[in-house]
């Protein structure tokens, strides 16, 4: 702990040290994941689904949503698949369309800063 920062509450001390919260750490970390499962930068495989019948000019943001396993209230809601489809799905396509990890992450922190993210994907 920082000694200064000793009498701060927990979102003041992230605000002064220029940092994120736990939840949006996770967050951003699981969709980094699903974007190399994706592009094949790792291999491992988990079964993701494609939503059917996505195409451009539909009113979904990408082509590549991923679909959610529908046996709610199991073990399975805690899979990364799971956890994360919708957030992914909602992620605009100049994001989900990137070629590299970097360019990724780059976009996905600016993502996650701008009102859009706070709004639409960070409750979710």
């Amino acid at each position: 702990m920082v000694i200064e920062l000793r009498g701060l509450e927990y979102e003041e001390r992230l605000r002064e040290l220029g940092l994120t919260d736990l939840e949006t750490r996770r967050k951003r970390g699981d969709l980094l994941q699903i974007f190399k499962l994706r592009k094949g930068f790792e291999k491992i495989d988990l079964d993701i689904r494609e939503n059917e019948g996505v195409s451009e000019g539909t009113s979904r943001r990408h082509n590549s949503q991923i679909t959610r396993d529908k046996q709610g209230g199991t073990m399975r809601d805690k899979f990364l698949l799971n956890r994360t489809a919708t957030t992914w799905n909602l992620l605009p396509s100049e994001i989900v369309g990137t070629d590299t990890v970097n360019q990724f992450k780059a976009k996905i922190d600016r993502h996650m800063k701008s009102e859009t993210w706070r709004r639409s994907v960070y409750r979710i």
